[in-house]
């Protein structure tokens, strides 16, 4: 049965410091707080939504009621908006991410960025952290990225590990790969190198629509060679050849052949 806050006095709806009128509460004493407390374990209740009017704030306070977190809406909202809380706490480092239509759920933090097929070069942004951090994002106009085109432009020195391609890479200066002698060991010479390099087949091909192509292939050179083969870490173990390695091959096959020519005049 519904009741009536009362003074049980009749024609005074003063309670204390504290009006009650026209089904609103509020205090008598200019800017005095209204404090609903609740006797022991009890709480403060309500069977319908709350609003807080004015665009003020509702603040969540600290146990000694010092400071408070705060919650308010923008001064002008266009049309209502409400979000529903997921109903779990979540897993460490997941970000609170809403489906569009208000309702909330956990969701690990990612970018996603669209296919961008622009004409034009654009610089590319590089960052210093690991993940997807950009607090120490960096754009040049030395590295330059065309998305109709897919080419990426370097202005200066790159230094890689591996470096894959489906198209060309061309250099204005020299490709080059470290050679010292310091760097290595168990260096010996190449034997047979004219019998190996006879056991390879020159071919013409036509690889991503561009016919006349000419190399090698490099399941075959595997079968001779198979340190200049490198197999890609992909659905299709795509493999590929060290085409600048396969000069110390060359050089040596030169020169047992001009041996082999050298002893041919000496018993001409």
């Amino acid at each position: 049965m519904a009741r009536r806050i009362s003074t049980g006095k009749l024609g005074r709806p003063i309670l204390g410091n504290i009006s009650v009128e026209d089904s609103t509460f509020g205090s008598v004493i200019a800017n005095a707080d209204v404090v609903l407390e609740p006797n022991g374990t009890g709480v403060a209740r309500s069977t319908t939504d709350f609003q807080v009017d004015g665009a003020n704030a509702l603040r969540l306070a600290d146990s000694d009621n010092t400071n408070y977190v705060a919650f308010k809406s923008p001064a002008a909202v266009s049309s209502n908006v409400t979000w529903t809380l997921p109903g779990a706490d979540g897993t460490a480092n997941y970000l609170l991410a809403t489906d569009g239509s208000g309702t909330l759920a956990w969701a690990s933090p990612s970018l996603a960025l669209a296919d961008d097929t622009a004409s034009g070069n654009i610089n590319v942004v590089l960052t210093a952290d690991a993940g997807s951090s950009f607090s120490n994002a960096k754009r040049s106009s030395r590295l330059q990225f065309a998305p109709n085109s897919g080419n990426l432009t370097i202005t200066g020195t790159l230094t890689a590990g591996t470096v894959a391609s489906t198209g060309n890479i061309t250099a204005a200066g020299d490709i080059t790969s470290n050679s010292d002698v310091r760097l290595k060991s168990n260096i010996i010479g190449i034997k047979d190198a004219l019998a190996k390099v006879l056991k390879l087949n020159g071919k013409e091909y036509t690889m991503n629509g561009k016919d006349n192509q000419i190399g090698l292939l490099a399941q075959e050179v595997e079968e001779v060679l198979p340190q200049m083969v490198h197999t890609a870490n992909d659905d299709m173990g795509t493999k590929a050849i060290n085409y600048q390695n396969m000069v110390a091959l060359l050089v040596e096959a030169v020169k047992e052949l001009q041996q082999e020519i050298k002893g041919l005049k000496g018993t001409a």
